[in-house]
Order: C-alpha cells, then sequence, then structure tokens
C-alpha cells in the first residue's frame, strides 16, 4: 500500500471528562475524498479539528504527508497544506468576497502577480463569486457565503482539505451546486476530508467512508457498498 496523505492511528479527545472521540483510526490517499457521516453530535468536527490543530488530541497519532503532525498548532498546519474549512464558514461579513478570500493566502506571501494568478484560477470554480468580488460578504446568501469559505481555504493551497458540515443550512439547489464544486475540486487532484449529515450527497462525491457514531469511528467501506444498500447505512447509523 502506498503512503498515506494523512493517516490517524488510536485517536482521542476529550473535553474534560466529556469523551468526544475514542480511539479513532483512518487513512486519506493522495488525490482521494473521503466522508465521515453520522449525525449531529457524533464526534466528526471534534475530530477534524484535532486533525488540523484546532483542538488538542488526549491520545494518538496523526501522520501528515510522512510527517508527525501530532506537534503543530494551525498555522503550521495549513503552512504545510493541511487545512480545514470550519463548520459555519467564520467569514469577515462587512468585508467584501474578495478580501476574504485574499486572506487565506495569508501565510503564503504570494506576490502580487502571483496571487492575482491564484484568484484567477478560482474564478472558473467560482465563478458568481467573481461577479460579486467587491460585494459585502454579509449580503451574499448562505450557499455564497460557504462558496467563500472555500474559496478561502483554497487560496492556501491545501494538500488535503477538510470540509466540515458544509452544506449546513443550505437549500437543496445550493447544496446540489456545492457538492458539483467538491467534485471539481477533487478532479483538479486536491485531497478532501469531509465531515457531513448529507449522507448521500456525501457519498456520491467519495471514494470511501468511515461512519462516526458517538465518538467512536467504523471500519471504512467503499461509498458505493453504502450506497448501494440502505440497510447497511441504517445498520451503520444506529437508526
Amino acid at each position: 500500500m502506498s503512503q498515506a496523505l494523512l493517516s490517524v492511528s488510536g485517536l482521542s479527545v476529550s473535553y474534560g471528562k466529556k469523551v468526544a472521540v475514542s480511539n479513532a483510526s483512518l487513512r486519506v490517499e493522495p488525490g482521494e475524498c473521503v466522508a465521515l457521516i453520522g449525525t449531529n453530535g457524533a464526534g466528526k468536527s471534534s475530530l477534524l479539528k484535532t486533525i488540523s490543530g484546532v483542538q488538542a488530541m488526549t491520545s494518538g497519532y496523526v501522520e501528515f504527508n510522512g510527517e508527525n503532525r501530532s506537534g503543530w498548532d494551525t498555522a503550521t498546519a495549513v503552512r504545510n497544506g493541511l487545512i480545514l474549512c470550519p463548520e459555519g464558514r467564520q467569514i469577515f461579513p462587512r468585508m467584501s468576497v474578495l478580501d476574504n478570500i485574499t486572506l487565506g493566502a495569508f501565510q503564503r506571501r504570494l506576490s502580487k502577480h502571483d496571487l492575482h494568478a491564484e484568484l484567477s484560477k478560482l474564478e472558473a470554480l467560482f465563478p458568481i463569486l467573481y461577479e460579486r468580488r467587491q460585494q459585502e460578504v454579509g449580503t451574499l446568501s448562505g450557499g455564497e457565503q460557504q462558496m467563500v469559505a472555500i474559496a478561502r481555504a483554497l487560496m492556501g493551497a491545501p494538500k488535503l482539505l477538510l470540509l466540515d458540515e458544509p452544506s449546513l443550512g443550505l437549500s437543496p439547489i445550493m447544496t446540489d451546486k456545492l457538492f458539483e464544486t467538491i467534485r471539481a475540486i477533487v478532479n483538479q487532484g486536491c485531497s478532501i476530508l469531509i465531515a457531513e449529515q448529507n449522507v448521500y450527497s456525501t457519498l456520491k462525491c467519495s471514494t470511501r467512508a468511515y461512519v462516526v457514531e458517538s465518538g467512536v469511528v467504523s471500519d471504512s467501506y467503499t461509498s458505493d457498498e453504502v450506497v448501494r444498500d440502505p440497510r447497511l447505512l441504517l445498520s451503520l447509523l444506529g437508526q
């Protein structure tokens, strides 16, 4: 087996006496989109926050791109291409679309020429954002704001993009557009680990899935296995 881009072994996360993640292990291969599926409060967000350095782990080991990531903070993770697009977007509503997106490249210290080139690459993925680049983000729809958050993360040049509940609160039409964009990002060679409650849309754009339930991560399944067997999905989610 080739070296995984991300390898997590025995990861546990606690908030005081509350255990959020227990002895989790997972892998993401280069160029792969992997899904974390589970209900609200299952531990998906805690897992992504810990992998990205936002939350400290209680125990376990995380290796990213061949390096031990266990001691990294968020800034180090971002510099190395491990970037979280958080739940809730965390954008700046009174700043323009362009300024919000440009912030994603802050640590890269790009020249004006290179910054313009990077922004141009995003135009095909997010044409509506290009049209509204001078508009205040707070005036956009929820789906458009989510696109801003993803575009900002992509400006950091991620090797692995961690998406935390990107479709939360979006209309069905915007959800469809969002997952089309996610598929396009994967096709451009960026690996993705996505945590989502929108199970079927997530499985359609991923190659493998882990089910997270009460902080416990299952063995991986191919996404096709789960899509083709609704009984398996219901069993995995404990429904």
